[in-house]
């Protein structure tokens, strides 16, 4: 069996680590805490301009460019693998993204899964009004309004970058309430997806001793979303936003 590899990614609090947790419990499949080095490797080192003249003069071809970093990320990860005795390793971060192509590039094509997370705009903007463990750049904490504005345009600048990249890269969507109220349908069609067989672990993952990372342990305790009725929180958000978020919403949901 090949060592394939598997990216995870969704807007903050759409339920990524919940993901996480649920292929890690597989026997096949390790998913470690995020591991933070593949984004900035790639931002600084791998789509640095400077950095890219500098190996260019040293006659490394873009074959051995790709191969070295590809090498490098995989000796960690398949490391980790290694160790938990698995051959798929699965690494978790919203950050992926933003660097799709590079990733497209570094990795071969057919032992790469790109699984992205998407959940309602407005209960993500509610998550982030809740969430007090640490704050987000891109929020504006003046007061709730900014809060819940500030949460939802990023929401909608994220899954706008989503939407453009799902075919290119044949990105497999989860909708995380789904996810949640079918974990056992939902979870079926994602191990057809990466070819590997369903596990009765993978619903039970709480029982499963998982890394500790940045991941959010309450998780764990498998809560339900609340979902909200849109129509009754609308009036905290700004009209060209709820008009963004519904028409992202018909895509993403019908």
């Amino acid at each position: 069996m090949k060592k394939n590899k598997i990216f995870i990614f969704g807007c903050q609090r759409s339920g990524t680590t919940l993901l996480r947790y649920i292929l890690d419990s597989h026997s096949e499949i390790s998913s470690p805490p995020e591991s933070k080095f593949i984004f900035p490797l790639i931002k600084e080192v791998y789509e640095n301009d400077i950095s890219n003249k500098a190996l260019d003069s040293m006659n490394i071809s873009n074959k051995e460019f790709n191969q070295n970093f590809s090498n490098f990320i995989n000796y960690f990860l398949n490391n980790y693998s290694y160790k938990k005795k698995k051959l798929i390793w699965a690494d978790k971060s919203n950050h992926h993204l933003y660097i799709l192509n590079s990733l497209n590039k570094i990795f071969k094509k057919s032992e790469s899964k790109y699984i992205s997370l998407i959940r309602d705009g407005i209960d993500v903007s509610y998550s982030f009004l809740n969430y007090k463990k640490h704050t987000f750049k891109f929020i504006d904490y003046s007061n709730k309004k900014s809060i819940l504005n500030s949460s939802l345009k990023h929401w909608i600048d994220y899954n706008t970058l989503l939407k453009k990249n799902i075919k290119r890269y044949k990105i497999y969507l989860i909708q995380y309430e789904n996810l949640v109220k079918k974990p056992n349908v939902e979870i079926n069609k994602l191990c057809k997806s990466l070819k590997i067989k369903f596990e009765k672990e993978m619903i039970n993952y709480g029982k499963f001793k998982h890394e500790s990372g940045f991941g959010d342990k309450n998780v764990l305790k498998f809560k339900k979303p609340v979902l909200r009725n849109p129509s009754n929180c609308e009036f905290f958000f700004e009209d060209d936003l709820i008009s963004k978020y519904k028409k992202l919403m018909n895509f993403f949901y019908n």
